[in-house]
């Protein structure tokens, strides 16, 4: 990661069950891991349908899963990552790379703190993208950190 990232991507802080947890903003590596988790995916969907294709089937479609790897077709930004985002699974998968966990606690704690989960998430949407979604400021869904002014890494989100 950049110097640049490494310096804006310091971690909201999301407390529940007595366990704090520090949760990314959308960088470089978030994804990454979200083109990648996308791509096996496809594998996994394509190595499950090859009873039902021809060999030159497969092998064209697993060509096509290649080139739409390489064209950035599975990246959070693509028209396909933007589908997937809006799902349950690729919301899951949003979940668990940002929390750092995976799906099994994801989701609980989507589960448990459903509203807490989802404003968490519009913030680090805001913060990772300020260009792109409205409102101003970060930190909070309200645009201010619990200290009035920048967020910091301390700022605790959500307390249970």
């Amino acid at each position: 990661m950049g110097v640049l990232n490494e310096c804006l991507a310091k971690p909201h802080v999301f407390e529940h069950k007595g366990r704090k947890y520090k949760v990314s903003l959308i960088n470089q590596d978030i994804k990454l891991k979200w083109e990648q988790a996308m791509f096996q995916r496809a594998k996994d969907a394509a190595l499950g349908m090859r009873d039902l294709m021809t060999p030159a089937d497969y092998r064209a479609h697993l060509k096509q899963l290649n080139d739409d790897y390489i064209s950035g077709n599975y990246g959070m930004d693509s028209v396909m990552g933007m589908k997937a985002m809006q799902t349950p699974q690729g919301g899951l998968l949003l979940v668990s790379l940002l929390f750092g966990v995976d799906s099994t606690e994801a989701i609980c704690l989507i589960s448990e703190r459903q509203a807490d989960v989802i404003a968490l998430l519009q913030v680090i949407m805001h913060e990772s993208f300020p260009g792109l979604v409205g409102g101003e400021g970060g930190g909070s869904p309200n645009g201010e950190s619990k200290s009035g002014g920048a967020r910091t890494e301390g700022d605790v989100c959500h307390v249970a």
